[in-house]
C-alpha cells in the first residue's frame, strides 16, 4: 500500500477564517493552511472538523484494511469497501 502524497497531520482549524492547518504548505496562499471555500454556508464548521480529521480517518482505515486482510473468518466484502475507500483517497496498491 502506497499513501498519496498528503500534507501529513495534526491538522487544526482557525474557528475565527474556518482554515485548516497542516504542517506544510500544500495548494495554499497561505503558508501551512488550507483555505476553505464559501465560508458563508451554514455548513462551514463542520466540513472544516470533517477535513482536519482526514490524516486521522486514512490511517484508521488502513489498520482496518491491514486486520481484514490477515483475519480468516472476516468478511472479505467490508475489506473491499475499505480498500476502495482508501484507492479513491489516492492510494496505490501492488
Amino acid at each position: 500500500m502506497k499513501r498519496p502524497n498528503i500534507t501529513p497531520g495534526n491538522w487544526k482549524i482557525s474557528p475565527a477564517e474556518l482554515k485548516v492547518f497542516g504542517t506544510s504548505n500544500v495548494y495554499s496562499e497561505t503558508p501551512g493552511c488550507v483555505t476553505l471555500g464559501c465560508s458563508a454556508l451554514k455548513e462551514s464548521k463542520e466540513n472544516a472538523i470533517a477535513i482536519a480529521s482526514v490524516p486521522k480517518l486514512l490511517a484508521a482505515l488502513e489498520s482496518a484494511l491491514n486486520t481484514l486482510e490477515d483475519c480468516e473468518t472476516c468478511d472479505l466484502a467490508t475489506a473491499r469497501e475499505v480498500k476502495a475507500a482508501l484507492i479513491e483517497a489516492g492510494y496505490t496498491f501492488d
